[in-house]
C-alpha cells in the first residue's frame, strides 16, 4: 500500500511540476555592440571546461520580451561559438535572441594587457550577467525599426 502511495505521489509531482515551473521566455532585440571581451592569451574553442566570452549591448529595437529601449546588458556566448563575436567591433548593429538566466550572476571582464609581468594578476572587472545569447548576427543594412 504505501509503496502504491508513494508511486502515485512521485508520478503525481512529475506530472505536475512542470505546469508550476517558472518559464523561461526568450527574448530577441536589435542592438549596438558596446563592447566585446577580448580573447585570452589562447583563443579556446570547445573542451572540457565551458568557456564564455561576454559582450556588452545597447538595445535599439525589442522585437520580442521584456527590454527597454537604450537599455545596456551583458550577455555571454559559449566560446564553441568562438566566431561569433570575432567579427564584431563597438557601433556595430546586431539582432541577438537571448534567453534570461535563473539568477543574475557576477563575471569577471577580462583585460589582457599587452605585457604582464611575472606573478601579476589578470586585470578585471566584476559585471552582472543576465543572457545567455543563443543567435546573433550582424546587420549589414539598416531595418525599418532602426535609428539613424
Amino acid at each position: 500500500m504505501n509503496r502504491r502511495l508513494l508511486s502515485a505521489a512521485i508520478l503525481l509531482a512529475v506530472v505536475v511540476s512542470p505546469l508550476f515551473a517558472e518559464k523561461h521566455h526568450n527574448v530577441v532585440f536589435e542592438a549596438t555592440v558596446v563592447r566585446v571581451e577580448p580573447w585570452g592569451l589562447v583563443a579556446i574553442s570547445c573542451g572540457v571546461a565551458i568557456v564564455y566570452r561576454l559582450a556588452e549591448y545597447k538595445i535599439d529595437v525589442v522585437y520580442q520580451g521584456h527590454l527597454k529601449r537604450g537599455q545596456q546588458l551583458i550577455v555571454r556566448h559559449l566560446a564553441c561559438n568562438h566566431n561569433e563575436l570575432d567579427e564584431l567591433q563597438p557601433g556595430d548593429k546586431v539582432i541577438l535572441e537571448a534567453v534570461k538566466l535563473s539568477k543574475p550572476e557576477k563575471r569577471d571582464w577580462m583585460t589582457y594587457p599587452k605585457k604582464l609581468k611575472l606573478n601579476e594578476p589578470m586585470p578585471s572587472r566584476e559585471v552582472a550577467v543576465s543572457y545567455d545569447a543563443i543567435k546573433v548576427a550582424k546587420l549589414i543594412y539598416p531595418t525599418v525599426n532602426s535609428t539613424p
